[in-house]
């Protein structure tokens, strides 16, 4: 019986490998020609990267769209650079009004600062009539919007006037 027992042992063992290739359960792919055999669930998730990758690619619609962007961006950039020299340019007429008392030698010398709804002037003495060293003007874009004027002679306020 022991031989008998033996012998059952032996046959399972050398069939095991037999069986396991004739039911097409392989643990490690085939090489076909030098390529690996792939299965379904590679060749599934292989075209999901691929259409992944497709919607990461940039068209000329994306590309269109990015340079009108940087077109938007740089102008803005431009009229914030405008603005900024706008600001300077009160900020040095505020300083004449409170400390140089009218001893401003330049003909030009005048700003203007153009809002949404409005106009905001700031001349000095060659700009002027008569003997006033400062004017200061607000007025409403509406032809029959509020205009305030300020004149000033040194620290002398000389004229308001407030029309409509």
């Amino acid at each position: 019986m022991a031989i008998f027992a033996h012998a059952i042992v032996i046959f399972v063992l050398a069939s095991t490998p037999s069986m396991a290739m004739q039911s097409g359960a392989r643990k490690r792919p085939r090489t076909v020609g030098g390529q690996r055999e792939v299965d379904d669930s590679t060749t599934e998730r292989l075209d999901q990267l691929e259409t992944q990758m497709s919607r990461l690619q940039i068209d000329d619609s994306t590309t269109g769209r990015l340079n009108n962007l940087e077109t938007k961006i740089s102008e803005l950039m431009e009229r914030m650079s405008r603005l900024e020299d706008g600001v300077s340019a009160i900020g040095e007429k505020t300083y004449w009004l409170s400390s140089n008392n009218g001893q401003i030698h330049s003909r030009y010398d005048k700003c203007s600062v153009e809002y949404a709804e409005s106009f905001l002037h700031v001349l000095t003495s060659d700009d002027l009539e008569f003997s006033e060293k400062y004017g200061i003007y607000w007025e409403e874009r509406r032809p029959t919007g509020k205009r305030i004027s300020l004149n000033m002679n040194g620290e002398e306020l000389v004229k308001v006037c407030d029309e409509l």
